[in-house]
Formats: C-alpha cells, sequence, structure tokens
C-alpha cells in the first residue's frame, strides 16, 4: 500500500494581508481636463458626481505601446485598494456623427482599426492595405494584394545614402519686409506657383541619414523653372531678373565643371564640357596630342579624324581630278571654281602692263580660291560613321 503524505495547512497561509474589496464598484467615468506628460498624469472631472482628480495615472493601452490622452478625451478610471486611480480604457464616443455627418473618419468594417492624433491617421484595412493620411489630405496607401505603393502629396522630398530627391512645388526661404525668413512659395507674376525636381548625388556615401545640405554634389539635376536659394527665377547664362525672358527648365551640374542648360525656347548652353562624337580617337603623332588639345587612345576609333582646328591644314583642290576617297565631292564642286579662279589669276599677270606684272582690276567682283575648313573646332572629336 502506497502513502501519500499532505502538507500541513495553516490559517494564517489562506489569508491575504491585503484586505479584499470588490474593485468592480470602484469604478468611474470622467473627461481628461489636463496632462502632465513628465509626471504621467492627467486631471480628470468626473461625470456622475461634481468633482476632480488631480493625479489619474495615465497608462498605455498595450505593453510598448505609448501615448499622451488628449484634453477632452473621455475615460474609463478604476481605483485600486490603495485608493490609487488609473486610466484602464479610453472611450471614443461621437463615431456616427464623425462618419455621417462630419465625414471625417473613414468608414470602419468589422476588424479593422485605426490611430488618429491631429486629424491624421493610420488606418489598417481588413484585407491588409495601410493607409497613413494627412489632415490636408496627404496619404501613402500600401496595397497588400499589388505590393504596391502609392502616394499623394504637395511636396515629396527623399533621403538616403546616395543624395537626395525633391519633388513638388518650389519653395525658398526669402525674407519679408521685416527681415524674418519664411519658406515661401516661388510664383511667375500671374500668382502661378513652379515646380520642381531636384536631384543631388553624392560620390561617396558617409553612412549618415541626416537632413543635411548637400554643398558639392556628385550630381545636381533640376528639372522645372530654375529657382535660385533666394527665389529668384535663374535665366539662361545666369540672368537674374523678376522675369528673365530665357528662363531655364533643365539644369545638369557636375561636380568636375560640366554644365548643361536648357531654357524654355529651346536654347541649349554647353560650359566647360570635351565633346566626343562616335567614340572618335586620335593618332599618337597628332600635333593636338603634344597641345594637350585631344587625348590619344586608339582604342576609341578605327578613322582616327579629329575635328577641324584652327591651326589644321586647308583642303584647296586645282588639279584637274581630286581623287581623295575622303573628298570626293571637291571634284564635282568646288574644283572647277577653282580652276577658274586660277585662270583669271593667271590673265591678270599677263595684262598687267608687262610680263609678270599684277593687275586686280582685271578680276572680276567676288573673285576667290575655295576650301574645305574654313574655321576650327577646339575640345571636339569625330571618329566612325
Amino acid at each position: 500500500m502506497r502513502l501519500l503524505r499532505f502538507r500541513a495547512v495553516f490559517p494564517r497561509e489562506m489569508k491575504s494581508n491585503v484586505v479584499q474589496r470588490d474593485l468592480s464598484s470602484f469604478n468611474r467615468i470622467g473627461m481628461v481636463q489636463s496632462v502632465d506628460a513628465l509626471k504621467g498624469t492627467c486631471v480628470v472631472k468626473w461625470f456622475d458626481h461634481p468633482g476632480i482628480r488631480t493625479d489619474v495615472i495615465i497608462t498605455q493601452a498595450s505593453a510598448k505601446e505609448w501615448h499622451m490622452p488628449e484634453v477632452g478625451s473621455v475615460v474609463l478610471v478604476e481605483f485600486d485598494q490603495y485608493e490609487r486611480a488609473r486610466i484602464v480604457r479610453y472611450m471614443n464616443l461621437g463615431q456616427a456623427v464623425r462618419i455621417n455627418a462630419e465625414k471625417s473618419l473613414p468608414k470602419l468594417k468589422e476588424g479593422e482599426r485605426l490611430w488618429e492624433t491631429g486629424g491624421s491617421y493610420i488606418y489598417m484595412r481588413k484585407n491588409g492595405d495601410i493607409i497613413i493620411a494627412t489632415l490636408n489630405q496627404g496619404f501613402f496607401i500600401v496595397e497588400s494584394r499589388t505590393n504596391t505603393l502609392k502616394s499623394s502629396f504637395v511636396n515629396w522630398k527623399c533621403i538616403t545614402n546616395g543624395g537626395t530627391q525633391f519633388f513638388g512645388i518650389v519653395k525658398r526661404f526669402t525674407s519679408d519686409t521685416e527681415g524674418n525668413k519664411q519658406s515661401t512659395a516661388i510664383q511667375d507674376i500671374n500668382g502661378n506657383t513652379y515646380t520642381e525636381y531636384n536631384l543631388k548625388m553624392v560620390e561617396f556615401s558617409d553612412d549618415a541619414l541626416e537632413f543635411k545640405d548637400i554643398t558639392s554634389p556628385l550630381v545636381d539635376l533640376t528639372i522645372g523653372t530654375l529657382v535660385d536659394d533666394n527665389g529668384v527665377v535663374v535665366a539662361k547664362n545666369d540672368q537674374l531678373s523678376p522675369t528673365p525672358q530665357k528662363q531655364v527648365t533643365i539644369d545638369l551640374k557636375l561636380l568636375n565643371g560640366i554644365r548643361i542648360s536648357i531654357d524654355k525656347d529651346g536654347r541649349i548652353t554647353i560650359t566647360g564640357a570635351n565633346i566626343n562624337l562616335n567614340n572618335g580617337s586620335v593618332d599618337s603623332t597628332d600635333p593636338d596630342v603634344a597641345l594637350g588639345l585631344e587625348t590619344n587612345n586608339t582604342n576609341l576609333g578605327k578613322r582616327e579624324q579629329h575635328a577641324a582646328r584652327e591651326h589644321d591644314i586647308v583642303t584647296i583642290p586645282i588639279s584637274n581630278e581630286f581623287s581623295d576617297p575622303d573628298h570626293m565631292t571637291l571634284q564635282n564642286t568646288i574644283n572647277p571654281e577653282n580652276l577658274l579662279t586660277l585662270q583669271w589669276l593667271a590673265k591678270s599677270f599677263v595684262n598687267g602692263g608687262g610680263p609678270c606684272t599684277f593687275n586686280p582690276a582685271t578680276l572680276p567682283n567676288n573673285t576667290k580660291l575655295l576650301g574645305v575648313i574654313t574655321a576650327g573646332a577646339k575640345n571636339l572629336y569625330v571618329g566612325d560613321t
């Protein structure tokens, strides 16, 4: 037979040192009058009887969730055995009025949740969509089914380790009549607000995400009417005026000094650039290499032909036939006129009053020799066609 041992239980172990009370009778409903966030308490005015409580402890709805109650919130307060008062529930009233009359809340379905502060809210739909909306009707929507992000905002700014992007209306810090700086939307003389897209890309990341100005970006691209830091519209050649005639709409600046601008009339301005067309290359014996005008790289092309320069030789055909394969058109167009010019030049020497005496009066008007190159280009390379 197996013996069972029982431990003796004494009456004092069955009795609590705290006087037990029915706490359900110590619940009261009231309205928050003020909040002391540092102390974690608030003042509540009771609904059941006149009076207030100044030290109601602020509790949170769930673990790791933190918020401060808003003045005017209706709360359920519970008292413990030491008469300490704690908020145990927030009571949101007037939902039907806000949905049907004020239309300031979306129509929630069963199982959906919404968090609201200051008119902005985070809304979790039952289908898994997440909506973040502001009081001014800007919003993000993350669609669960399509895994798509949709947004609608007046201005959009993105900051990454690679730089910054901005898209929206043009705003600049301008001074008012009293010299105070304020963010102002820039408009034309008719009151139309300008818009812009700006991208500033850095060459190396500093691994620090923060709101800061990028002073020396590798790439600085602006699409839209170009406005300087003082809110003044920029025109071609950096002309500044209240109503410039050639406003820049695309502006690309690189750290190496290259700048490409296009104004509203379609004029393109390129400064600080070396242009290479069709992978053009040069020969190592070309004098332009020694002068630093071109970079020798025979891997870039086969023709090794560079654009005309001011010191280049000009081809003027004067023979009966000119069969250079690169200049076949000279034989049929320029060459005959040059031959005629030489004939007139010879006649002017013979009819000049003696042998080999030049008489310009015998030359017809506008007599000339035609060449192929009339002026040289700089920093321009032409390769295979």
